[in-house]
């Protein structure tokens, strides 16, 4: 944007701000600001900050602040008419592609990403959705398929989308995360800690480093009740892996079956 006048510079980040916000959750200042680099737009903090209060206090855009909790959230009440993403064309190939990451990736996707994809997510369902031969054949496959965990579990769902988005985004980053999480017949702990790897299945867990201590934790999302991103770097796990880690997890279930 350094290339344009200030003024249009400004509105031009507004329009991308506006077309990044969604109307049926909430969306934090890290997480638009990283949406915004996606799309190739680099602003600092404090100028996401001053463009989110400008148009707070136009009333006209219908922006909404949950102050509820830190890091707040925003949304819009509707989608302006120019930040409508009706204008993104799919194949319905690439509609069918974009359906089944949403129907089945969406949970190994860091937060931003999955801010940033929101917009083509729609414009998906709008392609699967038109009467014209390809697209029904693409939305039919979409009946015909499915996956059929060993376990099935509606866990999941229970998780807050916010836990989810900060616990990924710290570990995205690779910056330690704050978190307040509750055990079974236990009081709340809170711990900082180093993310170091999200495994999914029925019961989604975070393995961690706690600072407290050398050995790996594992918590589950289920029990996280608050959690923050810290501005502090993870240091000293660089090579730590989540498939080595299974791997050793299964070598010790399966030496402790045999003895």
């Amino acid at each position: 944007m350094a290339n344009h006048p200030k003024t249009v510079s400004q509105a031009l980040l507004f329009v991308e701000i506006l077309s990044l916000l969604p109307t049926k959750r909430w969306m934090s200042l890290a997480e638009i600001r990283a949406a915004l680099v996606l799309k190739g737009v680099f602003v600092s903090k404090l100028t996401l900050q001053r463009a989110m209060k400008t148009l707070r206090e136009a009333e006209d855009f219908g922006i909404e602040c949950d102050q509820r909790a830190r890091p707040f959230g925003y949304r819009l009440r509707a989608r302006p008419a120019f930040a409508d993403f009706g204008r993104i064309a799919l194949r319905p190939d690439a509609a069918l592609l974009l359906k089944l990451v949403d129907n089945y990736l969406r949970g190994l996707l860091p937060g931003h990403i999955l801010s940033a994809l929101e917009p083509h997510f729609g414009a998906a369902n709008r392609c699967l959705a038109a009467d014209n031969p390809a697209c029904r054949l693409s939305a039919t496959w979409l009946r015909k398929t499915a996956l059929a965990p060993f376990n099935f579990s509606f866990s999941s769902s229970l998780i807050a989308p916010w836990i989810f988005r900060t616990v990924s985004e710290a570990l995205y980053r690779g910056r330690k995360l704050e978190i307040t999480f509750e055990q079974t017949f236990r009081s709340p702990e809170s711990l900082v800690v180093s993310p170091l790897g999200l495994v999914h299945g029925e019961f989604p867990y975070l393995v961690c480093r706690p600072n407290i201590g050398e050995d790996l934790r594992r918590i589950e999302l289920l029990q996280i009740r608050d959690a923050h991103v810290l501005d502090i770097p993870v240091s000293g796990d660089e090579s730590f892996s989540i498939a080595a880690y299974l791997r050793s997890v299964a070598t010790s279930s399966a030496n402790r079956a045999t003895s």
